[in-house]
């Protein structure tokens, strides 16, 4: 066999892995949870996952934290998920309380407070507007107000 009778095979190999590998990282694309949408109902199409400017403090979340979840010091993270309108200026507008991980401690009511402490950026990578996009939230509340292992509560990296 000659080098040249073996190069077409060779060259078939190289494409096929090369499509293979697109095909692995389009997948992994396609696997990511989406932030912003043009259907302001379905995050199933994501335009791009949203780029933050600013976020709300430790000392912002202190603020809002639910009473009864400091009373009873919680030790479970609680999640919510917003979805709110992006404003010409970033901030958001109009959010919604999607999910709650737990209902009857005032999370959502505590992250619709937060919601004022949000700003993203309002071009997407490829030039793109997202003002009067929706963009979806997700908030982890976690055990802030928890003691420790030593019994201690620690809050804002204190």
């Amino acid at each position: 066999m000659t080098a040249s009778s073996r190069s077409p095979g060779r060259v078939t190999a190289i494409v096929i892995a090369i499509i293979l590998a697109t095909g692995l990282v389009w997948m992994g694309f396609l696997t990511r949870k989406p932030m912003i949408t043009r259907n302001t109902e379905d995050f199933s199409k994501p335009v791009y996952a949203a780029e933050w400017l600013k976020l709300p403090t430790c000392e912002d979340v202190l603020a809002v934290y639910p009473n009864k979840a400091k009373a009873e010091a919680l030790k479970d993270p609680v999640m919510v998920n917003m979805s709110c309108g992006i404003r010409p200026d970033g901030h958001l507008e109009a959010c919604e309380i999607t999910e709650e991980s737990l209902r009857g401690y005032a999370f959502g009511e505590a992250a619709l407070k937060l919601s004022t402490k949000f700003e993203i950026k309002t071009t997407a990578p490829d030039g793109s507007a997202l003002p009067g996009l929706k963009v979806g939230v997700p908030m982890n509340f976690d055990p802030i107000f928890a003691p420790d292992e030593t019994g201690q509560v620690k809050l804002c990296g204190a």
